[in-house]
């Protein structure tokens, strides 16, 4: 049995990955970044590691980006 790392599904998956990376550094007017936001608290530095560090160097790379972000809390406590 393969392990998850060398599955058919996995290799796959990281070759397309990789070939939309490679691409995205030639021509990153053919994409569109769409985010979202469901803030469950305040922000920390996971957030910046997580994904809004990624966001911004696709930003600065050319990639055009929409956001869409929840404002509402999925909590009543303050």
């Amino acid at each position: 049995m393969a392990s998850d790392l060398t599955s058919d599904t996995f290799l796959a998956s990281k070759k397309i990955s990789d070939e939309i990376k490679a691409d995205l550094a030639v021509h990153p007017e053919k994409y569109t970044m769409l985010t979202g936001d469901r803030p469950t608290g305040r922000l920390h530095m996971g957030h910046y590691f997580g994904t809004i560090r990624e966001r911004i160097a696709l930003q600065n790379a050319g990639v055009t980006t929409m956001s869409s972000a929840n404002t509402s809390s999925s909590s009543s406590s303050v």
